[in-house]
């Protein structure tokens, strides 16, 4: 539980704010006072002995929460952080949240069990409710964003079955936020998938009615917790949707409990492209963050999030934002405008599901779906039908047009009375930003053109993919996590990055020399001679190596003793090809075939998928290609396979679960695949397995496909007409991802049926230690190199080796410089990872002697902690 340090200049309003807020936070809570001296005559004022010792009171590994009244109070808190041990100063915030009302709020929010940030971000916002009251309400979501045609109020809807609007279905709204961005896109993506007109209203506030399909104007209506709405039907399939949409609710909307019943953390709440929340302080930093302007002192080390490996010396450097406007020139050509309006939105939502599948399988489905939210802004009629309007009807230009539209939606958003609701009206800015420039050819940001590290508050896609690695040294970022698309890129590109490192990286000035270590997540400003010193030397190792490792990256990997490992990549779809081939993968090890299905609006068919996987299987070059089929599910959600939310999505229907449930989708999939198979090494691999009876049922459905395209394919030659198709191939090698604890404990029986095993790390190791990758609160825990990993790892291996089957591992641990040792003593021979690692990873195979290896490993199992492997791998890896 996170401890409170209340610091004020007495000691009795110290105590009473306290005793105040123990009464509210429970018995549980920890906090203490540091308030007032103890000097006769002198009572008043600040100790920061004081304030050390109260941290030390309420100190927790969770963290602490330091609120402070004003003055000196500050500066006492500010000497008391800086004066604490290196391991525990990263864990106290130091925050400018009212004092009382801060305390109050923040010792709720404590002793719900929230998260340091989350207790923080409560304080800041304890005036909320009192300015809302004593200020009043915002205005409510203009007209423009109801139903078209509409103005018709909820308050009193029409009864169940008449004939206009048809059938009606009222809920009262659970969700602490309401209906926010992602519940209103879950609600959206329901309705969207029946056929049926569907409107939303709130009877609570007399809003609406809105269309279901409008993310805008269900999101708009500004329906907050304890709401009734009113959802109303008409059409061939009007009940089967507001079936749908009861369960829905019955589900918060597909919101996870800790984020539907209680307060979010600040990273599953912030925009994705947008910039971070509003005042948000970010995770803990080394020292108190600067007030604004305040520049970091010579020497001060921030911590924040190891994102990517390695250390850059440099200046920082700001990007100077690229301004984007569109002129109120008139349309030259109305048709014109209009193509080049569709054009931008399907480009824009190209680079969505391209991101959206990089994502699948490293970061969280919820995470994953705000993605969902942005492809349906580009696909919404509240933004869509006033663009076209203002091209074809008044004769804008297609960006002065977009432009208009968007502004109105985001007014709309920002009149909700909501605050959380509010922030989203940045997202719908960085979508519609990133539309704009395309129409008006503006750069997305104008990069720093001289070397240094570049210091931004976030990472977004946009950005990443635009940094240039001879220029960008490394990346400091206020807000983020090591799992963002931005810090996924960043690994790609192999640019070192720490972010999550606060507010206190904007007092930074532009040129102050930095040292950023992208494995321990801290930057030292203006670091000492020596500091730098030693950073290059140990860049320079690292620059050396990486120059060695690209130049043998295409010979193979074999180790001292001569096992040859084949060193493969992961990638999500034909656009990472070249980069895989040039990193000198062996092949591909994951081909994540979600990307065929992210954010299209029909399942692809077989001939579709077939030219997508060929496509893949020739730029390869008769290396091998491992294709997972659909890794989906309600964690992973798709718009063109509508699904009911589960209370648990991670251990729902999802993986090959959902292939056999919808067998004619595994069919088809399947089927391209094989045909794919007649004349490439193409090998098929089923995700989530459990049971010995899953994979025989998927391997007869393997083996039908096979029967009836060999049959095919005879009756095609048999045909005078038909020139010859080439042989199928006679039986396809087919896999599992060992995920699932019950597949490895159970390696022995698979491997009597299957044809080679792949050991999917990331959702192996959440599931035994049960700690969801992408919660922060148990982001501790989930290291793959966990004994209790390693010893599914290692009887996995066992077992392939015994029946004479390959075994690879393709999670992020594939690619951990010091795990690699210890995985090919564990009996690992093969490895995938993302392309950028494969050279170094060569290398270590290289290195690795097998007996040391396999002594290593022994070790390994013995150990009792994550900690005490990786000590025993010693120094050098880490993703």
């Amino acid at each position: 539980m996170v401890g409170l340090v209340l610091v004020s200049h007495s000691a009795r309003l110290a105590e009473g704010a306290a005793e105040l807020a123990a009464q509210m936070g429970g018995a549980a809570l920890r906090i203490a006072v540091a308030g007032g001296l103890d000097l006769s005559g002198a009572p008043l004022g600040t100790d920061a002995a004081r304030v050390m010792r109260a941290i030390d009171e309420v100190w927790s590994e969770d963290g602490v929460l330091v609120l402070m009244d004003l003055g000196s109070a500050v500066l006492s808190a500010e000497m008391a952080v800086d004066l604490l041990p290196d391991e525990r100063r990263g864990n106290v915030v130091l925050t400018a949240a009212p004092f009382v009302e801060g305390a109050v709020a923040a010792a709720v929010a404590a002793g719900l069990g929230d998260s340091l940030d989350t207790v923080a971000r409560e304080a800041r916002g304890a005036l909320t409710a009192k300015a809302e009251h004593l200020d009043g309400p915002a205005l409510q979501a203009p007209p423009s964003v109801w139903a078209a045609g509409s103005n018709a109020r909820a308050g009193s809807p029409a009864p169940v079955g008449a004939a206009a609007p048809g059938l009606e279905l009222r809920l009262t709204v659970a969700n602490r936020l309401g209906l926010h961005a992602r519940p209103a896109a879950a609600l959206v993506r329901t309705a969207a998938g029946f056929d049926a007109d569907v409107t939303v209203s709130d009877a609570t506030s007399g809003r609406g009615p809105a269309s279901a399909r409008s993310l805008n104007a269900v999101a708009t209506l500004g329906v907050r917790r304890g709401d009734e709405i009113v959802v109303q039907a008409s059409g061939r399939e009007a009940r089967e949707a507001l079936e749908a949409i009861a369960r829905l609710a019955a589900q918060s909307f597909g919101e996870p409990p800790d984020v539907a019943g209680a307060p979010i953390p600040e990273e599953a709440g912030a925009p994705l492209a947008a910039g971070p929340p509003a005042a948000a302080d970010g995770p803990p930093a080394a020292a108190a963050e600067p007030a604004a302007g305040q520049r970091p002192a010579p020497g001060a080390v921030i911590s924040g999030i190891p994102a990517s490996p390695g250390v850059a010396v440099g200046p920082a450097r700001a990007p100077a934002p690229a301004p984007v406007a569109a002129s109120g020139a008139p349309s030259a050509d109305r048709a014109a405008d209009i193509a080049a309006l569709d054009a931008a939105l399907a480009e824009t939502a190209a680079g969505i599901r391209r991101a959206q599948a990089s994502l699948t399988g490293r970061a969280t489905g919820y995470d994953a779906a705000i993605l969902d939210a942005y492809l349906l802004f580009l696909e919404d009629e509240a933004l869509l039908a006033p663009a076209r309007d203002g091209i074809a009807g008044e004769g804008k230009n297609a960006a002065w047009a977009w432009a208009d539209a968007v502004a109105a939606a985001v007014a709309a958003w920002e009149r909700l009375e909501d605050p959380d609701q509010r922030a989203r009206a940045a997202d719908l800015r960085s979508v519609g930003d990133q539309v704009l420039r395309r129409l008006t050819g503006a750069s997305d940001a104008a990069l720093p053109a001289e070397p240094g590290i570049l210091v931004v508050d976030e990472l977004t896609p946009t950005l990443a993919a635009a940094l240039d690695p001879a220029l960008v040294r490394g990346v400091v970022c206020a807000s983020g996590a090591a799992t963002s698309h931005g810090s996924i890129l960043a690994r790609a590109l192999g640019i070192p990055a720490v972010v999550g490192a606060g507010g206190v990286v904007r007092g930074v000035a532009d040129g102050t020399p930095l040292l950023l270590d992208g494995e321990a997540g801290t930057v030292t400003i203006e670091p000492a001679r020596e500091l730098v010193a030693a950073a290059e030397a140990r860049a320079a190792r690292r620059a050396e190596e990486a120059v060695a490792a690209r130049a043998h990256a295409g010979l193979p990997a074999v180790t001292q003793d001569g096992l040859t490992v084949l060193v493969e990549a992961n990638i999500a779809g034909p656009d990472d090809v070249a980069a895989a081939l040039a990193a000198g993968a062996d092949g591909v090890g994951l081909l994540r075939t979600e990307f065929l299905f992210a954010g299209a609006h029909h399942l692809p068919d077989e001939d579709e998928q077939e030219r997508a996987y060929r496509s893949i299987a020739e730029a390869l070059d008769g290396r091998p290609l491992v294709l997972r089929t659909l890794d989906a599910g309600a964690d992973k959600p798709l718009a063109c396979l509508p699904l009911e939310p589960e209370g648990n999505p991670f251990l729902g229907l999802r993986g090959l679960r959902l292939g056999l449930v919808r067998p004619a989708l595994l069919e088809t999939q399947v089927r391209a695949a094989l045909r794919v198979a007649a004349g490439h090494p193409l090998r098929l691999m089923f995700p989530m397995v459990t049971t010995v009876e899953e994979f025989l049922r998927a391997r007869e459905i393997v083996d039908a496909a096979e029967a009836s395209l060999a049959a095919g394919a005879s009756a095609l030659v048999a045909s005078a007409s038909a020139p010859a198709a080439g042989a199928l191939a006679s039986r396809v090698a087919v896999g599992i991802m060992v995920e699932v604890p019950a597949a490895a404990l159970l390696a022995e029986a698979f491997a009597a049926h299957v044809d080679f095993f792949s050991i999917g790390t990331n959702d192996l190791t959440q599931y035994v230690l049960a700690a969801e990758r992408g919660n922060a609160r148990v982001a501790a825990l989930g290291d793959a190199l966990h004994p209790a990993v390693l010893r599914l790892i290692e009887r996995t291996a066992r077992a392939a080796a015994a029946a004479g089957k390959p075994v690879a591992v393709c999670g992020e641990v594939a690619g951990d410089l010091a795990a690699i040792p210890l995985l090919l003593g564990l009996g690992i021979t093969g490895l995938s990872m993302a392309p950028a690692r494969i050279g170094l990873a060569k290398q270590a195979v290289r290195a690795t002697d097998l007996d040391a290896a396999r002594r290593l490993a022994a070790a390994a199992l013995a150990a009792e902690s994550a900690a005490e492997v990786r000590r025993l791998c010693g120094p050098g890896g880490g993703v």
